[in-house]
């Protein structure tokens, strides 16, 4: 790693975005939907730094869908609470001993940085369950050339 430069310091147009890399734009609504492999699914308390998210769902079973809208349309009423969800700073997915379950949380780009989506478990985090979140990529300040010198980039 130490030949690998932070995501702070990269121009964020040049990090691809992956399935550990997640790119945003400033203003953005994001729907993250968290998904734990079955049977024996257990619960992870997961977190996302810089800001709350809504937790607009969770369910039993495999997560199907492109998007939370089509969801909302193929699950019963009352699977989503779109009127008034519950903003939370910490979420724990549903456990479930046969199969597997999803939740879908939502949030608002407010504030531009690269922050970490991970669970709570040390071992978790330890085996790759988290997420690099490039918030607000649009409106990411330049690193000034003496931080860039200091670093030795």
């Amino acid at each position: 790693l130490e030949d690998q430069t932070p995501l702070l310091f990269e121009d964020p147009s040049n990090v691809e975005s992956s399935d550990l890399i997640l790119k945003t734009n400033s203003g953005q609504w994001v729907d993250l939907v968290i998904k734990t492999q079955g049977p024996l699914a257990q619960p992870h308390p997961m977190h996302k730094h810089s800001n709350k998210a809504y937790v607009l769902g969770k369910g039993i079973g495999n997560w199907t869908w492109n998007t939370v809208s089509e969801a909302a349309a193929a699950l019963p009423a009352g699977t989503f609470n779109f009127a008034n969800p519950p903003l939370r700073d910490g979420y724990t997915t549903t456990p479930n001993e046969v199969n597997s379950t999803w939740m879908v949380l939502r949030y608002q780009v407010t504030n531009p940085g690269a922050f970490l989506f991970h669970c709570h478990v040390q071992t978790h985090v330890a085996g790759g369950m988290a997420v690099a979140m490039l918030d607000g990529v649009d409106d990411w300040p330049k690193v000034p050339p003496n931080m860039l010198m200091a670093t030795g980039l």
